[in-house]
């Protein structure tokens, strides 16, 4: 529909879709890649209320939600990073150490943020999302560091055009990664049972 109102308009806005057929495997890679990347975000929460219950989820998804403010930063240099660096590969050294420094220099003063201020930002909801939610926020927040090292390893495998080539080792890592908030759900909802320290759904 889109392609029939442009060419009425001006035939030469009429897109060329047979040169887009040569990227097709290569789209397909993206494609597959950034699955993997979205698909333990999107089914965590899920997993959380199966696991434990929903006002555990309500207590993480907060969590999760303030953490997204604090991984934004870090994707969103990466995605530059392949932008800048596809139009002039000769630059990638000198951006890559840029976007690697200001990864880390956010991500380290998110988390000493974090650790002073998280359970203030969490009274904001509720004093039981204070208490409850803290610590899941802290661990959340600390897996910023192993974040920015994958984010660059796509990035880098998207500037050789090998998206595909991370997609395997980023979907196990990623995944193993997505463990620490269910783990820490079910350390808060075991401390809230007499105090104890035992792991809930261990």
């Amino acid at each position: 529909l889109l392609e029939a109102r442009l060419g009425k308009l001006n035939p030469g806005y009429r897109p060329n879709l047979a040169a887009l057929a040569g990227m097709r495997g290569e789209a397909l890679q993206h494609h597959g890649l950034n699955l993997i990347l979205m698909g333990p975000g999107l089914l965590l929460p899920l997993i959380v209320t199966a696991m434990l219950s929903a006002e555990m989820n309500a207590y993480f998804y907060t969590a999760w939600m303030l953490n997204s403010m604090v991984t934004v930063v870090p994707v969103a240099l990466t995605t530059v990073l392949f932008a800048a660096v596809s139009a002039d590969q000769r630059t990638l050294t000198q951006r890559l150490r840029l976007t690697m420094a200001a990864s880390f220099g956010y991500g380290l003063a998110a988390i000493l943020f974090i650790l002073l201020a998280g359970r203030w930002l969490l009274g904001f909801f509720g004093e039981s999302y204070a208490r409850e939610a803290t610590l899941p926020l802290i661990l959340l927040t600390l897996s910023v560091l192993p974040i920015i090292i994958s984010e660059h390893y796509v990035a880098l495998a998207r500037i050789a055009g090998q998206p595909g080539r991370a997609t395997l080792p980023l979907g196990r890592t990623t995944w193993s990664m997505s463990q620490t908030p269910a783990t820490s759900a079910s350390a808060c909802t075991a401390c809230r049972v007499n105090g104890s320290a035992t792991l809930a759904g261990a």
